[in-house]
């Protein structure tokens, strides 16, 4: 898992969100409050937001559009504890690429992406 995870609030802007993407090698944020996982959000959650917004033609100003309108708030997620094969297996199960790493209270821990698995199974197996 990756233990250095940024995080926002639900109230971050999609312009705060979309320049740390850019500047940042990862595709997904955590959003907390006051360390609790309440929701997860990737590079792609944002830009089908904005899509779904220009086809509705409802386009909100991007600085308006804040985590919480697009954050997943039904995370999947998994304990420091929990077996690398068994994360592989809730990440195809569930068609999803990254899984937040908490503890029993729901504070983060770090996380967890296919890539990491991915890099498991190259070099420690």
């Amino acid at each position: 898992m990756t233990r250095d995870v940024i995080t926002v609030g639900a109230d971050s802007t999609f312009m705060s969100m979309q320049q740390i993407f850019e500047r940042e090698a990862f595709h997904h944020l955590l959003v907390e409050d006051n360390g609790l996982l309440i929701g997860v959000i990737s590079d792609r959650d944002i830009m089908g937001n904005i899509t779904n917004q220009l086809r509705k033609n409802k386009l909100r100003i991007p600085q308006v559009v804040t985590a919480a309108d697009v954050m997943t708030k039904k995370v999947i997620t998994v304990d420091s504890e929990t077996p690398i094969q068994t994360a592989s297996i809730l990440l195809l199960e569930n068609n999803i690429s990254c899984l937040p790493v908490v503890d029993a209270e729901y504070m983060i821990e770090g996380i967890l992406s296919w890539k990491d698995i991915l890099h498991y199974y190259i070099y420690n197996t």
